[in-house]
């Protein structure tokens, strides 16, 4: 006897509001499939980085399409201020003068990667096992190479590397990007720096689980009938927030990453902006 197909996405991924945000967010990572396999060969390292920034933020938006359909509230809020750190940091990389925003970004690789490394071998126990694999003296080389090409306030020492690539904290950076791209276009002129002062507050509650976290805000009580006892369940009002931003999201993104690369897109990705203020006009 076969065994009973289980749908990929949930019961919700149907319901009417969060339906039309998920068709948004699904045609913003239709319209760059092709042109992105014709215009890959040519890329160079800074559009490959930002490539790589597209593919990771569309399994990041899948995920969390996946998780709001089965009413799994809770891990897309928490995967929905990561989808919003991801915007920030892609859209300042590209609006950014590059050496204050990707070059950066891209020789603190090393570092970043040595400086994990240090703190995993702190544990003795850790330790034996990474070295079998690692060679961390050469990992810091690598490291010290890397700090060379910065400023003199990125200076290495064997005792404390440049922990992060830039100086901007993450509001900083909103703040900094949305001041390159008040002027470019309706898509790019949308604030970040707003999403990050109201929603991505509210959302770090989840991430690190204050006492807000387990308030009303996120959780509620619902009496599934007569018979039944209260039982505690997600507030079921984020569904169609968070995909609401999700799709918001993939709109603002992909749009700066294929007009980075040079792919003319405005106008398919402009309509797509018109649908999402019309649905949100609707459903929020």
């Amino acid at each position: 006897m076969d065994k009973p197909q289980i749908p990929l996405f949930g019961p919700i991924s149907e319901h009417e509001d969060v339906s039309k945000f998920d068709t948004i967010s699904k045609r913003t990572i239709l319209l760059p499939s092709a042109s992105f396999e014709e215009e890959k060969q040519d890329f160079s390292f800074s559009k490959h980085i930002l490539f790589r920034f597209f593919i990771l933020s569309q399994r990041t938006s899948y995920s969390t399409q996946l998780l709001v359909s089965w009413g799994l509230i809770i891990p897309a809020i928490a995967l929905n201020r990561v989808r919003l750190e991801q915007l920030i940091v892609s859209s300042y990389l590209i609006h950014e003068d590059a050496d204050k925003g990707i070059n950066p970004f891209v020789k603190h690789m090393p570092i970043a990667n040595f400086e994990n490394i240090k703190a995993a071998w702190s544990d003795a126990k850790v330790a034996e096992i990474l070295k079998q694999d690692i060679n961390i003296d050469g990992l810091e080389k690598e490291a010290a190479n890397a700090i060379s090409d910065f400023s003199i306030e990125f200076k290495f020492s064997p005792e404390k590397t440049k922990k992060k690539w830039t100086s901007l904290d993450l509001r900083s950076m909103a703040k900094r990007r949305d001041l390159l791209t008040k002027s470019l276009n309706r898509i790019s002129e949308i604030s970040l720096e707003r999403f990050y002062i109201t929603i991505y507050k509210d959302l770090s509650s989840v991430i690190h689980c204050n006492s807000l976290a387990l308030s009303p805000s996120f959780l509620g009580k619902v009496t599934l009938n007569s018979n039944s006892y209260p039982v505690l369940v997600p507030n079921f009002n984020w569904a169609k927030i968070i995909s609401a931003q999700n799709a918001l999201f993939d709109i603002i993104q992909t749009f700066e990453i294929m007009k980075f690369i040079g792919i003319d897109c405005y106008s398919d990705f402009s309509n797509l902006l018109d649908q999402w203020n019309q649905a949100r006009d609707k459903y929020i």
